[in-house]
């Protein structure tokens, strides 16, 4: 339906005109040349310009639009009338549209309104949030921080910079054990003090180096233990020369004499730079403890193939 309004015109005037455009719209949908409409452009009659074709009332007229442009059509009854065509909603297809560049995308980015625009894939990239890192409570997820030259190797850290990731990387390693078949009364008291390195009995020693402080190191120690008496505690440390690193204890069970594993480790950083004596000492709150074996006397197991142990590594 087209609506057609008339500034300056009397009602009666404007009536008539309206019914006489009623008149070409219930025509025209019999027309072949409106079979398929363009309504984007300048309209024309006969391929001349509408605004120079005279108004005669009860004509049809077969109007065709194409270009581009607001579509206006002035009449020759003293003023200019708008001539409105409406598209229903989703009529409209995308072969319809203006062609948009290769990789553009469709949008405003002014900052306030204004028509469509096409933007590249930079003015795009530029409204999105970066990465935000967490810096102890929580961060925003969004683009991912640029790498710069040399960052290849980098990774992305939480913190949302690119690092050198911290690899382990083995440096040396130690190892020593003991084999003796060995009954001890000495005595690691069962207290709540750091045992001292003058308690117990000491059963291996290995010298070590450390090249700087944050080199990391590991001990782990098994040690093959009994006691001849059950429910007696039984305790294995780790000594820095004079500072223990870590202990570790055990209570004797099924009526004593019965051999079990005890194990220690201790890692970490912190060790200074230079030589050092890992020792690791043994003892019970009383009574007769054994390693690599049972019994006061002791009695050897498994031919000597049962030891104690001690493995140091030391990673940069």
């Amino acid at each position: 339906m087209v609506d057609i309004s008339v500034p300056g015109l009397g009602d009666q005037d404007t009536r008539r005109i309206n019914n006489s455009v009623r008149q070409i719209a219930e025509k025209l949908p019999n027309l072949a040349t409106l079979a398929s409409p363009d309504f984007t452009g300048s309209p024309t009659i006969g391929g001349a310009p509408i605004a120079t074709q005279p108004w005669v009332e009860g004509k049809n007229y077969v109007v065709s639009v194409s270009g581009s442009g607001d579509v206006t059509a002035p009449i020759q009854t003293g003023g200019a009338v708008a001539l409105t065509m409406t598209i229903a909603a989703n009529a409209v297809t995308f072969s319809k549209f203006q062609q948009v560049g290769s990789k553009r995308f469709l949008g405003n980015v002014t900052g306030s309104t204004a028509n469509i625009a096409e933007l590249t894939g930079a003015q795009v990239t530029a409204e999105l949030p970066t990465f935000v890192g967490d810096t102890g409570a929580g961060g925003a997820k969004g683009l991912v921080p640029a790498t710069v030259a040399g960052d290849s190797a980098k990774v992305l850290y939480g913190d949302a910079t690119w690092k050198t990731p911290q690899v382990q990387v083995f440096a040396k390693r130690y190892y020593t054990e003991y084999l003796t078949a060995l009954a001890t009364t000495a005595v690691i008291p069962v207290d709540d003090t750091v045992p001292l390195n003058t308690e117990g009995v000491q059963v291996m020693s290995q010298s070590i180096s450390v090249d700087s402080t944050s080199q990391y190191v590991r001990i782990a120690v098994v040690l093959q233990v009994s006691h001849n008496t059950s429910s007696y505690y039984m305790a294995g440390c780790i000594f820095d020369g004079s500072t223990c690193l870590r202990t570790n204890f055990i209570r004797s069970s099924f009526g004593g004499s019965f051999p079990t594993t005890m194990a220690l480790l201790w890692e970490g950083t912190g060790l200074s730079a230079g030589s050092h004596t890992i020792t690791v000492r043994v003892g019970s709150q009383g009574g007769t403890m054994t390693l690599n074996g049972w019994g006061t006397g002791p009695a050897r197991l498994y031919g000597g193939s049962s030891a104690c142990s001690m493995a140091i590594d030391v990673f940069n």
